[in-house]
């Protein structure tokens, strides 16, 4: 009993809006890291906001795709990680994590 409300209050906690990176389509992989390191540098592979994007201003929010990543994806009712993500001087503050596909994580970030 307590386990099953467990993983509704994690579904709930989760801030990525129904169906929000089902528009990101990558023929790419994310590798995770995270079991053997928890910062890694890392290539962005897309930026996806509504509309599309190829950048953000501070205040907004968006998803980002990452060729590798230390950060856990939502699995198995344990919700992802979150962090920071640094980046030529900006920091964006990692707010979820969720996989696409099964290869690849999808990161928000504001």
């Amino acid at each position: 009993m307590a386990m099953s409300a467990q993983r509704d209050r994690a579904r709930s906690a989760s801030s990525f809006g129904a169906d929000y990176d089902q528009d990101i389509k990558l023929d790419a992989q994310t590798e995770f890291t995270g079991y053997d390191h928890l910062e890694d540098q890392c290539i962005l592979s897309a930026l996806q906001e509504r509309p599309a994007v190829t950048s953000l201003q501070d205040g907004e929010e968006g998803i980002v795709v990452l060729d590798r990543t230390p950060f856990y994806a939502e699995s198995g009712g344990q919700i992802g990680d979150c962090g920071k993500i640094e980046a030529d001087g900006a920091v964006f503050e990692v707010t979820d994590t969720k996989k696409q596909g099964g290869n690849l994580f999808c990161t928000r970030v504001s």
